[in-house]
């Protein structure tokens, strides 16, 4: 059993208050005596209304009173209602409860000065009402300027109002403020949310793409149960600012949500919650991965997330830097990534980077270059991507090159190497210092130096080829100038390996001054058997007739020597290194010639004599 204060109104020289079980403020008493005193002709007429500077919920039923001395004089019966009870209470209950809706022509007044006594028991059932009424109360109430509902049945119209009122979550619930009556009007007041005309011709609400859920509601309200969209205002309208506009714009959001489209969603969520604090539970719910009632895919959420401008969305309450770096490692992020817009929003972007450095693949980075090329310099400096060849596999030249112009200092020699293990030649060249393309050219392996030497561009990169990699490049067969080649052979000198000797019988061959570099050591690998037997084809034309190729390479040393009349210095130069069996060099000179002495000398200080 509960108590609820009451008020009775009627003809008193004028319309007013006749008695109350409790004592209103000036402000809500006049409220209450303007809204009850309307014109009602031969129906009853139900106004319900929050009263100014109180905290009570009126529910009133005015009816005529044809005894009264007035032409047009009416009774009004009002349920005062503390709002802080109001959702706790059967609406049904306290319509049962008001006297007008039951008819009461000459209530008692005494009976009015205590609260009175709601019907014990199951609260009544709801009236009976037809859809089309409902609807039409509802797109007044939540999808029309006008506010205004023409209905045919005063029952149905009482119960379309009164339904609606009770399905309002409880702020909303207080605050919403209808009206059953007679006649319409031209302008609806203000603080009216719902006026509904009855016994007037039904007027069908024109549908629009905005108010599908409003006939999805409908049909909810005239069912046994709550349904999807009733526990969906349940949910989140409480955190919504208390007025009708809130119901449109969840109805409308529930549209999107329904037909699973998360892209629409997030959109209509940005425009009406534009602050990151805004909304907060239903964009958790909704964007965060965890709801088990609306399942768009992961890619989805993410990509709707992402796509959506303004900044709306608070990262880390998403969770949003750990789930991107999920869908990275999956590899579900390129396509994702694919699908953005050329920029995305401070904090989206900041979450997308830190989950990319996680999760690290040069195909990312290669996606970051085709959309954004800022995001690709950022993730090169996070990580050691630069490092891996595969990124420089899967970008082109242009790319290439403006990734490593704009990384700067992170473009090491590591980095540069990476980028030259793949052939990007060009860019490479383009942006490095000569110092840091030699850093990284030693850094190759063999096969490398021969995979770039047949590239067309090459002779760029073996202009900043320290020596040992001249004469690699030279022995792959890149295009090495007879200058580049001396230069190299004289550097490397005192490490003759396969590829210096290479090197050493092709510049015998085409370059003459190079022999008083490369006799020395290329005579010892001779006598030691060390060089490659196919090169002694290459040196055979270079050199005089002779037994063997080491004295066909003395009788050169000899020849050359002699004719281009060498100091003693340069007979020197070009015994350094030339083995024990150097001395032979004697047996083809005559102790008159001039230039034997040299030799003599040269092979007495080197101690080969």
């Amino acid at each position: 059993m509960g108590l609820v204060h009451q008020a009775l109104l009627g003809y008193d020289n004028g319309h007013r208050l006749l008695a109350s079980s409790c004592e209103l403020p000036p402000s809500a008493l006049a409220a209450l005596v303007a809204s009850s005193d309307t014109a009602v002709g031969s129906r009853r007429v139900l106004t319900g209304q929050p009263l100014a500077d109180t905290q009570i919920y009126a529910l009133c039923a005015t009816w005529p009173a044809p005894e009264a001395r007035r032409p047009g004089a009416v009774w009004a019966h009002a349920l005062l209602v503390d709002m802080e009870a109001l959702h706790t209470l059967s609406v049904w209950n306290l319509l049962e409860s008001l006297d007008g809706v039951r008819g009461t022509t000459s209530p008692r007044i005494e009976s009015y000065l205590q609260p009175r006594v709601l019907s014990p028991g199951n609260p009544p059932p709801a009236p009976a009402f037809h859809a089309d009424d409902l609807f039409a109360c509802a797109h007044a109430a939540f999808a029309s300027r006008t506010r205004q509902a023409h209905v045919e049945s005063s029952s149905a119209a009482e119960a379309s109002a009164v339904n609606l009122w009770a399905a309002l979550w409880p702020d909303l619930q207080r605050r919403f403020s209808f009206r059953t009556r007679t006649e319409a009007r031209r302008a609806i007041p203000r603080d009216v949310d719902l006026y509904v005309v009855l016994d007037a011709p039904l007027k069908h609400p024109s549908t629009t793409q905005d108010t599908p859920w409003l006939t999805e509601w409908t049909q909810e309200l005239r069912g046994a149960g709550h349904g999807p969209l009733m526990r969906w205002f349940d949910t989140f309208g409480p955190s919504e600012p208390p007025r009708p506009a809130s119901v449109r714009a969840l109805g409308r959001l529930w549209q999107v949500i329904d037909a699973v489209d998360a892209d629409e969603a997030a959109e209509r969520i940005v425009e009406r919650y534009p602050e990151q604090n805004g909304a907060r539970r239903l964009k958790s719910e909704l964007f965060g991965g965890r709801s088990s009632w609306w399942r768009p895919s992961e890619g989805a959420l993410l990509a709707a997330i992402m796509r959506s401008q303004g900044e709306a969305w608070d990262v880390e309450d998403l969770a949003l830097e750990s789930r991107l770096a999920d869908a990275f490692a999956r590899g579900d992020g390129l396509a994702l990534v694919a699908s953005l817009p050329d920029e995305v929003t401070p904090r989206v972007r900041d979450a997308m980077l830190s989950a990319a450095a996680r999760q690290a693949s040069p195909e990312l980075l290669a996606a970051f270059e085709a959309r954004n090329h800022d995001w690709a310099v950022q993730t090169l400096a996070q990580t050691r991507l630069g490092q891996d060849e595969n990124t420089w596999r899967l970008l082109d030249d242009a790319a290439a090159t403006r990734l490593l112009v704009d990384a700067g200092q992170q473009a090491d020699s590591t980095v540069l190497a990476a980028a030259l293990s793949v052939g990007r030649v060009d860019p490479v060249v383009g942006v490095a210092e000569g110092p840091a393309i030699g850093r990284a050219l030693r850094m190759l392996d063999d096969e490398t130096i021969s995979d770039l030497a047949r590239l067309p561009h090459v002779a760029a990169l073996v202009d900043h080829a320290r020596p040992a990699d001249v004469i690699r490049f030279g022995s792959a067969g890149a295009p090495v100038t007879k200058s580049q080649r001396r230069t190299a052979l004289r550097a490397r000198r005192a490490e003759p390996d396969e590829a210096w000797l290479r090197q050493a019988v092709v510049a015998l061959a085409d370059d003459p001054s190079a022999l008083r570099i490369v006799f020395g050591p290329l005579h010892r690998a001779i006598t030691e058997d060390r060089l490659p037997h196919e090169l002694w084809d290459v040196l055979g034309p270079a050199t005089p007739e002779a037994s063997d190729p080491a004295r066909r390479l003395r009788l050169l040393l000899v020849r050359r020597a002699r004719a281009e009349r060498w100091p003693q210095q340069a007979v020197k130069e070009a015994l350094n290194g030339a083995g024990p069996f150097a001395g032979q060099v004697l047996d083809d000179l005559d102790d008159d010639d001039p230039i034997t002495k040299f030799f003599k000398r040269s092979l007495k200080r080197l101690k080969i004599l």
